[in-house]
């Protein structure tokens, strides 16, 4: 959510200027965050991409023409169930996850 505000102002602010604005929501990225927070379950099980990978998607997407205004690498169900479900349910969910 936080993505699409920063993209509408990143946006609007640099019309004109050649510049384009990409949000990149990697998700779970294989870094040391992980360890050093000190829990298995802190990305809620969900498989873990390279940063190299995020990088290689966000300038592939770039590349591209007419390329969509942000890049999500994994936890698509997510950023999807939170453009239909109220986020009241989303929140108790991603709290029920983050207790196992």
């Amino acid at each position: 959510m936080l993505s699409g505000v920063v993209m509408a102002a990143g946006t609007v602010e640099n019309r004109g200027t050649g510049l384009r604005v990409l949000a990149v929501c990697p998700g779970a990225t294989k870094t040391e965050f992980y360890d050093a927070a000190g829990s298995e379950t802190a990305d809620y099980g969900a498989k873990r991409v390279t940063p190299e990978h995020v990088v290689k998607m966000a300038l592939d997407t770039l590349d591209r023409r007419s390329a969509p205004p942000s890049v999500i690498t994994n936890g698509r169900p997510i950023a999807l169930a939170g453009k239909i479900l109220p986020r009241r349910l989303i929140v108790r969910f991603m709290g029920r996850m983050a207790r196992r």
